[in-house]
């Protein structure tokens, strides 16, 4: 009886050490605004999609560097496949419906373009609704004017900002004319157009 709890303890903990190897941000190939965060949570892999708040997916060690997710979602029990490198780093994923995800440590976004991005900003939809984005040497600082809540934002890519203590996202969307004032995205929700410094 012993031996067995040895065994099974010996292979849980073989599990935990494979998700570690796997854990991780990961950036949709082709896509800077759309991220999934691996992490290791009581022997199951976590993935939490970083641009929607209630998205979390659960997986179990199938072998190897394949998980099945715990649940059947939409498309059933789906399996995503790791892959490393020539040296042995777990660098891409493959998910169920065929995506390709690539391993990301974040973004070094330049003080000048963080400056860039700061000024004041107003709601689309609810003139009301105002904010300013201040800019630091590697992040960017969003205060709502209602409120004054301020919240941090770390880029993960160029266009792409995230909470590292909460979910709160900062999307810069793309302009369609160049004279268009820029716009951002919170939250994958509200749109603000910029305003001035």
């Amino acid at each position: 009886m012993r031996a067995k709890f040895l065994l099974l303890m010996l292979i849980i903990g073989g599990v935990a050490r494979g998700q570690r190897n796997v854990e991780g941000l990961y950036q949709l190939a082709g896509n800077p605004t759309m991220f999934i965060r691996f992490t290791e949570r009581d022997g199951e892999l976590v993935a939490r999609f970083l641009w929607d708040e209630t998205a979390e997916v659960h997986f179990l060690p199938d072998s190897g560097l394949v998980f099945i997710r715990k649940d059947e979602g939409e498309d059933g029990r789906v399996h995503i496949r790791f892959r490393r490198d020539e040296q042995g780093r777990v660098v891409h994923v493959t998910m169920g419906n065929g995506t390709e995800w690539d391993r990301s440590d974040g973004a070094a976004v330049s003080a000048e373009r963080l400056k860039e991005l700061a000024g004041n900003y107003q709601s689309v939809d609810h003139a009301e609704n105002r904010l300013v984005i201040l800019a630091g040497d590697s992040s960017l600082v969003v205060k709502q004017l209602s409120d004054g809540q301020e919240t941090l934002v770390v880029p993960l890519s160029s266009t792409f900002f995230y909470s590292p203590t909460r979910f709160y996202t900062l999307t810069v969307l793309p302009s369609r004319k160049r004279k268009t004032p820029r716009e951002i995205r919170l939250m994958n929700r509200e749109n603000f157009r910029f305003t001035g410094k």
